[in-house]
């Protein structure tokens, strides 16, 4: 039974890798787009502090996320995990902290699924 489990475990990833992964990525961006808005609200210090950017940014929007989602992030494994490991990849590679000011970069919006997309592949 135990590697029946583990077989569906590995289709669930393999497909993860996949077109789910698209899937994904396609479901959630929407939802990620007005959270990472809201950064432009925020101080570049609190921006920058990993504990106050994930209560303000990230925590609301994994729940948006996997609203949603109809439940289809319970599916990935560890999805909550690796949301939160891209959130913050996304802070580092789309929002701009200079001189004390954030903006987002002149791309973000168009960039947002792809670094979406390597930030749940790097934490798989």
């Amino acid at each position: 039974m135990f590697n029946k489990l583990k077989g569906g475990i590995d289709a669930v990833k393999g497909a993860m890798d996949g077109g789910m992964m698209a899937q994904v990525i396609n479901t959630i961006t929407p939802h990620v787009q007005p959270h990472l808005d809201k950064v432009l609200d925020m101080n570049a210090d609190a921006v920058q502090n990993d504990d106050e950017f994930k209560s303000t940014i990230v925590s609301p929007a994994l729940v948006a996320v996997s609203a949603a989602s109809s439940g289809s992030t319970s599916l990935i494994p560890r999805f909550e995990e690796r949301f939160n490991i891209a959130m913050l990849h996304i802070r580092d590679e789309l929002v701009v902290c200079e001189d004390g000011k954030v903006s987002l970069a002149n791309d973000s919006q168009s960039r947002l699924p792809s670094v979406l997309e390597e930030s749940f592949k790097k934490s798989a």
